[in-house]
């Protein structure tokens, strides 16, 4: 495998971060989205609109929503466009068991306890994005994401703050986590970190049904709870076998 290529490995498969971006940060769509753009009543409120893009067949680019019906072998990009200035770090860790249902794995997800063995990958940043300025992770030439053969749940967890966070304690310049299963304290404090972060969120994207018709919005949703504090919400992605 090329190092040019992010690959979604089933090692991050674990239950480190279950939970913790769930129900309580997802909300309904037009409300958020409402927020978002209404710069008159909440001219500071940060936030972000996000999509997927997608490579089709023939090489090129088209944007799909995050319910869109992933397989083995897609390659695709995160697309950003903030509200306000601020960094942004993308984490990503993958629940296998796709034979189960999509469903089933989210729940399973929840109920287990932490595995530390089970660590997540730090995908990109911190990456300073500008308003107005629409951002593809990963970004560099041949560089994307890419769904391998263990079907199952992706799950990308997207932090923003108003200043670069000091995660350099817990991932290497490699993405990988820093500190291994021994280092409890550390990983407790992550996890805390992380809960924290999507406390302050309030997110949501169409539902599959949402996505289609005439007009299709592909859109996502996240605004903060709370100004000039960072925060944290996940995208959920269903990865089926090879089309």
């Amino acid at each position: 495998m090329r190092t040019s290529v992010f690959v979604m490995k089933t090692a991050l498969a674990g239950a480190l971060l279950a939970g913790i971006a769930g129900a309580e940060g997802q909300k309904d769509l037009p409300a958020v989205k409402g927020i978002y753009l209404d710069r008159e009543h909440h001219p500071t409120m940060n936030g972000m609109r996000f999509d997927i893009v997608l490579q089709q067949p023939d090489g090129s680019k088209a944007e799909v929503p995050v319910t869109f019906d992933f397989h083995t072998g897609d390659r695709f990009w995160l697309r950003m466009d903030m509200r306000n200035s601020a960094y942004v770090y993308v984490l990503n860790r993958t629940l296998p068991g796709g034979d189960k249902g999509i469903e089933a794995v989210r729940i399973d997800d929840q109920q287990r306890a932490p595995e530390p063995a089970q660590m997540p990958h730090l995908v990109f940043g911190p990456e300073k994005l500008n308003h107005g300025a629409a951002r593809l992770a990963p970004k560099g030439k041949n560089m994307a994401m890419r769904f391998d053969r263990e079907t199952g749940v992706e799950k990308l967890y997207v932090i923003v703050s108003p200043k670069p966070l000091q995660l350099e304690a817990f991932f290497g310049a490699d993405g990988k986590m820093a500190v291994d299963a021994t280092h409890h304290d550390a990983m407790q404090q992550l996890d805390q970190r992380l809960s924290e972060w999507n406390g302050n969120a309030q997110y949501a994207y169409p539902d599959k049904e949402g996505a289609k018709g005439i007009y299709q919005d592909n859109y996502g949703y996240c605004v903060e709870r709370q100004p000039d504090r960072p925060f944290m919400f996940e995208i959920t992605l269903n990865h089926g076998p090879k089309r």
